[in-house]
């Protein structure tokens, strides 16, 4: 056990956990954790083939792609997105405390990757009566690298098992379900990624009161100018993003309420149509923008990260030149993604 190691994470927790704390530091303690922990590893990024090739390939799945472990770990560089993560966390065992006294709470890090960012500084804080961790990840290595740092900092007797898993597909058996699973396994505008299908399959498994993290996931359509946005020197009071036209909301993920697949076809989730004015299509191209409600108030919104960056739609241009209706429908695959039909004026 590295005392200096536990040391240091806590530190680090502190930082992430200070609402007062800025961008800068943020920022800071992102790129020492991320450095810390992979030389801590022996890991040389830079290295490609031979013995690393493993940690650099991402999987396909049944259900979307699971990125590589590197580019799992480099994840904590996103530092907003990590404190916002790791707030919600916190605010979850908080009220897992207060929803079941005397219970040790069990908490799933899904898709954990090689780090576990979501599990592993929590082990540290509190003790393995209070707090047991379950870790999940479709590749061996990132179990292999998180089983190592959890030697390192102490904290194996914290972490319940390490499940080399299809996190859509695993089921815990009923006296063993989970008071709080975490799942960050998505890109933009839920593409590519099994983030739905995952949350499909564990959000029902949570015991009665307990918490998902992502609470819910919001896909909007948006007209985005961004000349406008990029060159706007004041962000409106209002909290409006410059550049942004707000078409409406194509698609919610919520974990209390979570969406029907269609009996007809079991790979479709119907979403919404949204009406399309006419516009500039050079200027003002039609986006998704995806928003993030971790746990109450900690939100990940336009731009805070690159899973907040806006999505391009390919779209006939008729749409822009006369305006009409865009139908969403989901589609759940080895790549999940976005369906739509055009109705034009």
């Amino acid at each position: 056990m590295r005392v200096d190691a536990r040391a240091e994470l806590m530190n680090w927790l502190d930082c992430y956990l200070d609402p007062a704390i800025s961008l800068g530091e943020l920022h800071e303690t992102s790129q020492k954790w991320f450095r810390a922990w992979i030389d801590l590893l022996g890991i040389d990024e830079r290295r490609e083939g031979g013995s690393l090739s493993s940690f650099q390939r991402a999987t396909r799945l049944a259900h979307g792609e699971a990125i590589s472990p590197l580019s799992a770990a480099r994840c904590v560089w996103e530092f907003q997105r990590t404190a916002q993560f790791l707030r919600g966390m916190d605010r979850a065992l908080q009220a897992a405390f207060a929803t079941f006294p005397g219970e040790t709470i069990h908490v799933v890090e899904a898709g954990c990757g090689p780090l576990a960012p979501l599990a592993l500084p929590f082990a540290v804080r509190y003790p393995p009566e209070r707090v047991q961790f379950t870790l999940i990840d479709c590749h061996d290595v990132s179990l292999e690298c998180a089983r190592c740092l959890a030697n390192e900092l102490g904290v194996t007797a914290a972490i319940r098992d390490f499940l080399q898993v299809d996190a859509a597909r695993h089921r815990f058996p009923e006296e063993d379900r989970p008071h709080i699973i975490a799942c960050e396994v998505m890109q933009r505008a839920l593409v590519k990624e099994p983030q739905v299908a995952v949350t499909l399959n564990l959000a029902p498994q949570l015991r009665p009161g307990g918490a998902f993290l992502p609470e819910w996931v919001e896909v909007h359509a948006c007209l985005f100018d961004a000349a406008l946005h990029y060159n706007a020197s004041v962000t409106p009071t209002t909290g409006a993003r410059p550049g942004v036209a707000e078409l409406g909301l194509v698609f919610r993920l919520d974990a209390r309420e979570l969406p029907t697949v269609e009996s007809g076809d079991p790979g479709a989730i119907r979403a919404r149509t949204v009406s399309v004015p006419r516009h500039e299509a050079g200027r003002s191209p039609l986006r998704l923008f995806t928003r993030i409600g971790v746990q109450g108030d900690c939100q990940l919104l336009d731009f805070d990260s690159s899973l907040n960056l806006p999505e391009r739609l390919k779209y006939p241009i008729a749409l822009a030149e006369r305006g009409g209706q865009l139908a969403f429908r989901y589609h759940l695959s080895d790549r999940p993604g976005w369906r739509f039909e055009p109705s034009v004026v």
